[in-house]
């Protein structure tokens, strides 16, 4: 490499400051240049010259001592180079594929991109999930190309499934299946490709069919597309219509019976042995009571152990009782009933108030003596009829 200045004059090989092979060139002064002895900075003499002591290599090839070696890429059989990567080659189209899983924001009608070949999807449903996050999953058939760039990256493993007109969720942290509705229904996608052939049996073009169906939760639509050879489409939408015969708790724990809120709670088991299968809170409460119970009838005092003898029939106390004949006691009523009357012998008496020395009052009560006597007969009639029902009553 050369290094120039400013060219004069049109002269061959000569350049301002700095003079070819040793020769000499005019200068704006017409004043002979000497031969070059010394070279700027990164620039070595050679042959008269200053050439660039800095090494590097075009591109594709790679500077490897003093030399440049051209830089080759390949791949084993049955790959392909792409830049600088082996991809392996597409699968024939129509070879049938892995089952394949894309994220449930992707559209399974693009196909999926596994080990750089295009797969599309036969059968696909958004019931599954791995690692918490919902899926596209279902068998594939080798498209024979490679993925596009927009190609959603599949994966293939086992991932969690949810029963029919469930969609997996998750519930703190837990990967768990919910029932489906609106914003987020289960669906099922399957595609069929038939060929279609003229009067001679030659291939016309292919005929595909795209049923999607969707299930709420509380009804089901299928739409079904079909692609004609012309490029034409038509699509047909079947409503099952909505099935509200059951509230939405019961359906949800017809679908979750092993979820908390809907899983009866039962416990059991002797002291020291104690189990409980449900709510988490709920078999807190009944362990604790249960210990309590446990902790109440192991520890002995002394009304337990009177209690226990008491009902083994070893009660030490059992000569004091006052039922026994031997511990009862006799009393006489003679004497301990007032059986005096309520008024005199000959009744009620008239009262006489003096109001002044010439006028006194009588008040003639004698005269209710005969009412009094029949409702003193009406008493005691009743009183023995209550005491003979008292007496009847006792035996």
């Amino acid at each position: 490499m050369v290094i120039a200045g400013t060219a004069v004059g049109g002269l061959d090989g000569c350049y301002y400051y700095w003079a070819l092979n040793g020769g000499t060139c005019p200068n704006a002064g017409n004043v002979a240049i000497q031969p070059i002895s010394t070279c700027p900075s990164g620039y070595g003499l050679q042959g008269g010259q200053c050439v660039s002591t800095t090494l590097s290599c075009p591109s594709g090839w790679s500077l490897s001592g003093g030399s440049c070696t051209l830089t080759t890429y390949s791949c084993p059989s049955g790959y392909t180079l792409s830049g600088t990567e082996c991809n392996s080659n597409p699968d024939a189209a129509g070879t049938q594929g892995p089952n394949l899983c894309i994220p449930a924001t992707a559209s399974p009608g693009n196909g999926a991109c596994y080990n750089g070949t295009l797969y599309d999807y036969q059968t696909a449903s958004n019931q599954f999930a791995i690692d918490g996050v919902q899926q596209w999953c279902g068998p594939t058939r080798s498209s024979g190309q490679p993925c596009a760039a927009s190609t959603p990256q599949a994966v293939s493993g086992s991932p969690t499934s949810c029963p029919a007109g469930q969609v997996p969720g998750t519930i703190n942290g837990q990967t768990v299946c919910l029932g489906a509705g609106e914003s987020n229904p289960a669906q099922k996608v399957e595609t069929t490709t038939a060929t279609t052939t003229d009067a001679q049996g030659q291939p016309t073009g292919t005929t595909t069919t795209t049923t999607t169906t969707k299930d709420t939760g509380t009804g089901s639509t299928v739409t079904t597309t079909t692609r004609n050879p012309d490029g034409t489409t038509t699509t047909q939408t079947q409503n099952a219509g909505p099935n509200t015969a059951k509230p939405d708790m019961q359906r949800f724990c017809e679908q979750n019976p092993e979820t908390s809120i809907c899983k009866r709670s039962t416990w059991g088991g002797a002291c020291g042995a104690f189990a409980c299968d449900g709510d988490a809170v709920q078999c807190a409460i009944a362990r604790e009571m249960h210990q309590r119970n446990c902790q109440l009838f192991d520890t002995t005092s002394a009304l337990s152990d009177l209690g226990n003898a008491v009902a083994a029939g070893n009660d030490p106390q059992a000569s004091q009782n006052p039922v026994l004949e031997a511990n009862r006691q006799t009393t006489s009523l003679t004497g301990a009933i007032s059986q005096d009357t309520f008024l005199a012998q000959g009744g009620l008496a008239d009262q006489q108030i003096v109001v002044s020395p010439r006028l006194t009052v009588t008040l003639p009560w004698s005269q209710l003596n005969q009412y009094l006597s029949y409702m003193g007969a009406i008493v005691v009639a009743f009183a023995m009829i209550f005491a003979a029902r008292i007496v009847v009553g006792a035996h």
